[in-house]
C-alpha cells in the first residue's frame, strides 16, 4: 500500500456545516471589527481601495472556508486566502508603489467572487460514474514500479544534456556567484532573439518532465530514495533555468499532493505547516532573486533582493491597474489569451497573426515591473466581462478537479497538482492559457496512465 492510497479509499470533502445564512452570520460577526478599523484607516490614508480590496478578500476567504468543508484545498479559499495575503502585502509595503483605483478593485473582487461561484458549480458531480470512489485493489495495472523507475532513469539522463546545454549557453560552467546571473542575462537576451536555446524539445522539456515524474512518485512511489533523486534532477533543473516558474510549480504541485494525504485540512490542523511554507517560499524567491539579478550583487545585496521580493508580490496588483488606466498604451498588444493556437495558424498561412513579444514591457509604479496578474491577458483581450467569464470557467473545471481528486481519482489529483501552480501564483501572472504545456501534460499522463503501466518487462 503506497503513501497515496489513502486519497483513493476516503472522502475527504466535508459536509457545509449549518446553513448558509449561519456561515454569513459567522462571517459577519467575525469580520465586523476589522471592518470597521480597515474603514477608519483608510479614510485618513492613501490606502483606501487597498484596505477594501483586503477586506474583501478576507470575506471571500472565510465564506469559501464554510463552503468547501473547512479544507484549505478548496480551489475557491486558496484562490482568496492567497490574494488576501498578497493585498496585505500591498498595504503595507516597504517600498514606494503606485494606489490602487477603484475600478481595478472591482475587477479584482469581481474575479474573486466569479472564481468562487465557478468552483462552488463544480465542487459537485455531474459524471457519477466517472467520479466514484476506487476501491483500494492494487492489480497489475494499478501498480507498475517499473514505469515509473523507467521515468526515472529518463529524468536522470536529460540532466547531463541539460548542463551541456547549459554550458554551450553560458560559454561554461562556473560555481562563482555570478554565473546564475550571466546565464540568465544569456538566456534572455536568446529569447528576445528569437534564437533556439536547446539541442531538442527532449532536453528544453526536461524540467517539466522531471516536476511531472516527481509527482507521480509522490502519488504512488515507496521508495523514498526514488523520490529524493527525482526531487535533486528537478531542482537542478529548474536552477539551471534561471526562472522561478518551474520550481514554484514543483513545489506547489507537491505541497498539493503531500496536503491531499491529510484527512483534516482544516486550518486548526494545517495552518502552522501552511504558514511555514509560505514563508519558505518568500525566502526562496528572495533567494532566487540573490543569485540570479544583476542588481543584488552590490554591498548591500540583502536588502536590495528582499525589496525584489515585495515589489515581486505586490508589485502586479499596481501594475494591472497601470493597464486599466492607461489602456492606449496597451492598445495596439495583439490578443494573448490565444497565442499559442493562433501563431501555429498564422505560420500555416491560415491567418494573419503577429505574436506578442516573450515578455510584457515593463511600466512604472513606479519602480519597474512587467508582470500584471493573472487577470490581464483576459481583460486586454475580452475586457471586463470576458475576464470575469473566464474566471467563472477557471474556477468551474478547478472545483471539478477538486471533487475528483478528494474522491480519489488519480487522474484528477495528478492535474490537480498541475494546476496549482497557475491558482497559487495567480497574483503574480496568468499560467491559464498556456495551452502547449496543457499538451504536454496531457501527452505524459496519457504515457504513464494508459501506456507505460500496461508495459512490463521480463526480469
Amino acid at each position: 500500500m503506497t503513501p497515496f492510497d489513502a486519497v483513493s479509499m476516503r472522502i475527504c470533502a466535508r459536509e457545509q456545516h449549518g446553513s448558509r445564512i449561519s456561515t454569513l452570520y459567522r462571517a459577519a460577526c467575525v469580520l465586523a471589527p476589522p471592518i470597521v478599523l480597515l474603514l477608519l484607516l483608510a479614510v485618513y490614508t492613501a490606502t483606501a481601495t487597498a484596505a477594501v480590496l483586503l477586506l474583501g478578500f478576507l470575506a471571500l476567504a472565510y465564506v469559501n472556508y464554510f463552503l468547501g468543508g473547512r479544507d484549505v484545498l478548496y480551489p475557491a479559499f486558496t484562490f482568496t486566502a492567497i490574494w488576501g495575503i498578497v493585498a496585505a502585502v500591498y498595504c503595507f509595503c516597504p517600498i514606494e508603489i503606485d494606489p490602487l483605483g477603484w475600478r481595478t478593485i472591482t475587477i479584482f473582487l469581481g474575479g474573486g467572487v466569479c472564481f468562487s461561484l465557478g468552483s462552488l458549480l463544480g465542487n459537485r458531480s455531474f459524471f457519477p460514474l466517472g467520479h466514484r470512489v476506487r476501491k483500494n485493489v492494487k492489480d497489475e495495472y494499478q501498480d507498475n514500479p517499473q514505469a515509473r523507475l523507467l521515468l526515472l532513469t529518463y529524468v536522470i539522463l536529460i540532466v547531463p544534456l541539460f548542463v551541456y546545454d547549459t554550458a554551450r549557453i553560458a560559454g561554461g560552467i562556473s560555481f562563482s556567484p555570478m554565473f546564475l546571473v550571466n546565464l540568465r542575462m544569456a538566456i534572455l537576451a536568446s529569447f528576445r532573439e528569437g534564437a533556439t536555446l536547446y539541442s531538442s524539445k527532449l532536453v528544453s522539456t526536461g524540467p517539466m518532465i522531471a516536476v511531472l515524474t516527481l509527482w507521480v512518485l509522490i502519488m504512488e512511489e515507496k521508495r523514498r530514495w526514488a523520490i529524493v533523486l527525482c526531487s535533486l534532477c528537478a531542482v537542478v533543473l529548474s536552477l539551471l533555468g534561471t526562472g522561478r516558474t518551474t520550481l514554484m510549480q514543483m513545489l506547489c504541485g507537491s505541497l498539493c499532493l503531500l496536503m491531499l494525504r491529510k484527512k483534516d485540512r482544516s486550518l486548526r490542523k494545517t495552518g502552522v505547516p501552511l504558514s511555514i511554507a509560505t514563508l519558505g517560499v518568500i525566502v526562496l524567491m528572495t533567494a532566487i532573486s540573490l543569485a540570479t539579478k544583476l542588481e543584488t550583487q552590490g554591498s548591500n545585496e540583502l536588502e536590495v533582493a528582499t525589496n525584489m521580493t515585495t515589489a515581486y508580490i505586490a508589485g502586479p496588483l499596481a501594475a494591472f491597474n497601470y493597464a486599466v488606466y492607461h489602456p492606449e498604451e496597451f492598445k495596439g498588444q495583439p490578443a494573448a489569451t490565444f497565442e499559442e493556437v493562433l501563431t501555429p495558424m498564422s505560420h500555416l498561412g491560415i491567418i494573419r497573426y503577429t505574436p506578442p513579444t516573450a515578455f510584457d514591457e515593463p511600466v512604472s509604479v513606479p519602480f519597474p515591473t512587467n508582470v500584471y496578474t493573472c487577470f490581464k491577458p483576459y481583460y486586454e483581450d475580452f475586457s471586463v466581462v470576458g475576464c470575469l467569464a473566464a474566471f467563472v470557467l477557471f474556477g468551474f473545471v478547478e472545483g471539478l478537479l477538486y471533487y475528483a481528486a478528494v474522491r480519489g481519482s488519480y487522474i484528477a489529483v495528478f492535474f490537480f497538482a498541475y494546476l496549482s501552480y497557475a491558482l497559487m501564483f495567480s497574483t503574480f501572472d496568468d499560467a491559464y492559457h498556456l495551452l502547449t504545456r496543457y499538451l504536454y501534460v496531457l501527452a505524459y499522463a496519457f504515457t504513464y496512465f494508459y501506456l507505460l503501466k500496461r508495459l512490463r518487462f521480463k526480469q
